[in-house]
């Protein structure tokens, strides 16, 4: 499909899935990740302020997220699913617009999410924000502008 026709939809692609985990299991993944598939993954990011650990194949769109601590919405979701895909996040060309439709057609916009410039990786993009919708299907959803800065060497 040429980017023309994408456009006119308002998801053009799945940017990423995140998985949460309990927080002694996230390394263990990235490594039997990175072992079976040949994923590559930035090195592990802390988020205090956030609750997280975070790692994140960038090419792969596979994110790893665990709770630093026990509380907040991973912890919760740990403690309701287990382990697994908590969110796909699915890409579009601009997060506001995204938005409005989502909200105009009934779906609840949760919270607004921009990754902050701290993460070492951060520098690959031009744009890194999301807004977790409301479940459906029983996975979590969010919209996602993501938009890597030419020849990053992120994906397209």
């Amino acid at each position: 499909m040429d980017k023309g026709s994408r456009r006119s939809q308002a998801v053009g692609r799945i940017d990423h899935i995140s998985i949460v985990v309990y927080p002694e299991n996230i390394y263990k993944y990235v490594d039997q990740m990175s072992r079976v598939f040949g994923m590559e993954f930035e090195p592990a990011v802390v988020l205090d302020d956030r609750n997280v650990i975070l790692c994140m194949s960038l090419i792969a769109g596979i994110q790893f997220v665990a709770p630093i601590r026990p509380e907040g919405k991973n912890w919760e979701k740990l403690q309701n699913r287990g382990e697994g895909a908590m969110t796909v996040v699915l890409g579009v060309d601009d997060l506001n617009a995204a938005i409005e439709r989502a909200k105009s057609n009934g779906a609840e916009v949760k919270y607004e999410i921009e990754l902050p410039f701290s993460v070492p990786w951060r520098n690959k993009f031009d744009t890194f924000r999301e807004a977790a919708l409301g479940d459906m299907c029983t996975l979590s959803l969010a919209i996602g502008q993501i938009e890597p800065k030419p020849n990053s060497g992120s994906p397209d």
